[in-house]
């Protein structure tokens, strides 16, 4: 019997798939990493206290690269690789936040409201690690720039869309119902992917006929050390160690921007809080475009190289241009240009060198190997928030914004030797 929704023979279904999937999945964690955190201080909490809801709902992706080796070790194959562990990812994350919405905790209750955040984001993690490890498997070469794009641009469009439209829901009627809404939204992911299949013949549940793809057989390794091994194998070479590198460059410099702009906002164009997350919402946006329309499309028409190059040129010249024009650092539109253009430029290295991580992965241990990658993200942004004190005192914003041009150089140098198109 012949299949149409198999996202292994339908390019088209492949990139509606990933757009798809990630626009989703922006909306739990725009949810839980802006909108909860912004009701939780309009409702009294203080800076303490909100910093520890953001360090549970954080936790979770600081521990992502553990998802990888449990995914690539425990599967389903009749189902397919990475298609049961989002089914189940689904349904934890659909039951938590109906949870939350039934019991309705009050601002008051931080500990219970952050526990929920912890599970959410817990399985949210793996749903991510899961499709970018499903991507990876079934992504075609000539494909990978286009699709990291829509998967980038989506994440991006699906936090802004779920930060407004449950923040709105919070203000106008009441969290609880908010709450349902959000579970309805993820709910049409997992309605969707009860119909999709990833290669010819495999189950759609348990109970349903199909078997396991031959190419599913042939990857699956079911000895954890063995995939320590191989992942480790395939991490330890010089291309991609010259792609961790820039990685973990990349998010330093993106990190320093975070921490210096809403001060740069505040005390040279002295904007609020509001004012501040409107620019940032602005910037997200138009990246998230930015990575659909444009950064994926040229990537796979000129190479990925020479648009990664291009930039950082771009990141290079945004410093040296901003130098020249010190007393502009206060204007509304030179806050909104640098804005968008550090947002732009971060997600559309990220689609671009994600794509080559996707191309070095070993398919055997693609879950593993790209969460590993994706985890000097994590690590460049957290050196640039113990180091961007220390550089705020050594020459203020001047020495802030010379650091993140610095960072981008060294990066556009390693750039340089990368040997992909």
């Amino acid at each position: 019997m012949k299949h149409t929704l198999v996202i292994s023979t339908n390019k088209n279904l492949r990139y509606i798939i990933l757009l798809f999937l990630y626009f989703i999945q922006g909306f739990p964690v725009g949810v839980f990493f802006v909108t909860i955190p912004a009701w939780l201080a309009d409702s009294g909490a203080s800076v303490a206290e909100i910093g520890y809801f953001s360090f549970m709902t954080t936790l979770p992706w600081t521990l992502k690269f553990i998802n990888g080796f449990i995914i690539d070790r425990f599967v389903y194959l009749p189902m397919g690789r990475r298609r049961a562990w989002l089914l189940v990812a689904f349904i934890f994350i659909i039951l938590t936040i109906l949870a939350c919405a039934v019991i309705s905790p009050s601002p008051q209750e931080l500990s219970l409201i952050a526990s929920f955040s912890l599970v959410v984001m817990l399985f949210t993690a793996f749903q991510d690690t899961a499709i970018d490890a499903m991507a990876a498997d079934l992504v075609q070469e000539d494909e990978l720039s286009f699709a990291n794009g829509l998967m980038f641009g989506g994440q991006i469009i699906g936090v802004a869309s779920g930060t407004a439209l449950i923040g709105y829901l919070i203000s106008t009627y009441s969290f609880s119902s908010s709450m349902f809404v959000l579970a309805a939204v993820v709910g049409l992911a997992f309605i969707v992917m009860l119909f999709v299949r990833e290669r010819p013949n495999e189950k759609l549940l348990p109970w349903l006929a199909g078997e396991a793809s031959v190419q599913a057989k042939s990857l699956q390794i079911n000895d954890m050390k063995e995939i320590v091994l191989t992942a480790g194998k395939s991490m330890l070479n010089i291309p991609s160690l010259k792609l961790v590198a820039i990685l973990f460059l990349i998010s330093l410099n993106y990190g320093i921007y975070l921490n210096i702009f809403p001060k740069l906002s505040t005390d040279l164009a002295e904007l609020n809080t509001a004012s501040i997350s409107y620019i940032g919402g602005i910037a997200s946006l138009v990246a998230g475009f930015v990575c659909i329309f444009m950064v994926g499309t040229l990537g796979s028409k000129f190479g990925r190289k020479q648009i990664i190059v291009l930039l950082l040129l771009i990141q290079c010249a945004m410093i040296g241009v901003g130098m020249f024009f010190q007393e502009s650092w206060g204007q509304l539109g030179f806050l909104y240009t640098i804005a968008i253009l550090a947002a732009s430029t971060r997600y559309g290295l990220l689609t671009l060198i994600a794509a080559i991580a996707m191309s070095l992965c070993n398919l055997r241990v693609s879950a593993t190997q790209f969460t590993l990658y994706l985890a000097f993200t994590n690590l460049g942004m957290a050196v640039a928030a113990s180091i961007v004190g220390s550089i705020d005192q050594m020459g203020g914003f001047v020495a802030s914004f010379l650091a993140y041009g610095g960072i981008a150089i060294v990066a556009l140098m390693i750039a340089f030797t990368l040997k992909v198109e």
